[in-house]
């Protein structure tokens, strides 16, 4: 496929029972230590292109533009390791245990923010295309791309898809949006939209992350060449969204179509899958195996396969493992709770996922080494041109596209960077 400028953000969670009950705040620390380490440059910004910051109680992490689905797990993954290890500086400091989770809820039933980003066409008709040819997608992908929760004591395929309740939305928090209409194009803006796609959770799974935005960059590729516009429609994609994530058996999926008839996501999906090969997006061996494996997890689902799914996809691989700890320590709400949040520890050592991973359990997409850095490298994106310009001068104000750099005559100079892709920038030199 062409390359595609995207990006995802979390919102990470951080607690200490040392520190939380006495009103001190563990994620504004964590956010000190960060901006105070040797993965920094200059206010919110990282070494590698990614955005720091507090966001409604939590710390978040923006990674930096970046080209493909690839990279993207790369530089989430790099996200996590430096969340962690700030935190492991804040046990340092202050004596004291932190945990740090990327999770998607709260045991209130509230929505944290994990969103991706992907830079589109502005000539795409805006909602219009979208909810034509995208919203089908942003519904069934859920199957292969949730990541499994409990939510009032049921556990659900998404919980970020449980507690959307609008088709479209220009909010975050209260009334989240299949699609969502947030333009804040960070680009030029006659050239370009930024797609801010909140339906989705925070993930540990690296295939969970790849497909979902492997098959979602796949097919804003195949909208730019107006080949799904005859996309099957969906009647209630809210009713229908809502009933199918709160089942675990494929056979129960279904979604109705505006002719009355109804067909699984399964068979949603394999439009586009059918759609991407047909255009012949996927050229390289890397594409050849995402695509393979987007069908592989396609027919375990109709197989009703779900076990053999434990090594790709979260919601199933973390169903597997909450359900051997409440065999172990009783059906109880805080068993429940507490089995999902563990999943999503980052701590190497502690962390549920992480302690499958080291055991061989999950496939994984990117090395360690690819990680390790990304965690102090940015990609070959503006990303690079705006780190070169950080560490070379001082700063009054930085955004992703502008900033404004200090003179010798204590005035300001602002420099644009209107284009995502270019890692160089003639305003640089």
């Amino acid at each position: 496929m062409k390359p595609m400028i995207m990006g995802s953000e979390h919102e990470y969670t951080l607690y200490s029972h040392q520190m939380n009950p006495r009103g001190i705040d563990p994620h504004r620390l964590a956010l000190e230590v960060l901006r105070k380490s040797q993965f920094a440059t200059q206010g919110e910004w990282l070494k590698n292109g990614s955005r720091a910051y507090f966001d409604v109680g939590h710390l978040e992490i923006s990674t930096p533009e970046v080209l493909d689905a690839y990279q993207l797990v790369v530089y989430e993954k790099a996200g996590e390791r430096i969340v962690d290890l700030a935190r492991t500086k804040l046990e340092e400091f202050h004596n004291v245990k932190v945990s740090a989770f990327k999770n998607n809820t709260d045991p209130d039933g509230v929505s944290y923010g994990s969103h991706e980003n992907y830079c589109v066409p502005r000539s795409i008709e805006f909602p219009g295309a979208y909810v034509r040819s995208l919203v089908p997608h942003l519904v069934s992908r859920l199957t292969f791309s949730g990541a499994g929760d409990f939510i009032d004591r049921r556990y659900v395929l998404s919980p970020c898809g449980y507690l959307t309740s609008e088709l479209i939305s220009g909010g975050n928090l209260s009334n989240t949006g299949i699609l969502h209409t947030r333009d804040e194009p960070h680009a030029d803006p006659t050239r370009w939209r930024r797609l801010h796609v909140i339906i989705g959770d925070a993930l540990m799974s690296e295939w969970s992350i790849y497909l979902r935005a492997f098959t979602t960059s796949a097919i804003l590729q195949l909208m730019e060449k107006g080949l799904v516009d005859d996309a099957p429609q969906l009647r209630e994609p809210l009713r229908d969204m809502w009933h199918m994530v709160e089942q675990v058996a494929p056979e129960q999926w279904k979604l109705e179509l505006v002719d009355g008839s109804w067909v699984s996501p399964m068979e949603i999906q394999r439009y586009y899958l059918a759609k991407v090969e047909e255009a012949g997006l996927v050229e390289n061996a890397r594409e050849k195996e995402a695509l393979s494996q987007w069908e592989w997890v396609l027919d375990r689902l109709d197989a009703g396969d779900l076990t053999k799914l434990k090594r790709k996809v979260e919601w199933m691989t973390r169903l597997i493992e909450v359900e051997k700890m409440i065999d172990l320590k009783g059906r109880d709400e805080n068993v429940e709770i507490a089995a999902t949040k563990q999943y999503s520890e980052l701590s190497l050592a502690s962390g549920l996922y992480y302690k499958l991973q080291a055991a061989g359990e999950v496939d994984r997409v990117v090395t360690d080494a690819e990680i390790k850095k990304a965690i102090v490298e940015p990609p070959p994106t503006r990303a690079r041109a705006r780190v070169k310009l950080l560490e070379e001068y001082e700063m009054g104000s930085i955004d992703w596209s502008e900033m404004s750099i200090l003179t010798e005559d204590g005035g300001y100079e602002r420099i644009h960077l209107p284009d995502p892709y270019d890692p160089k920038h003639e305003m640089v030199d």
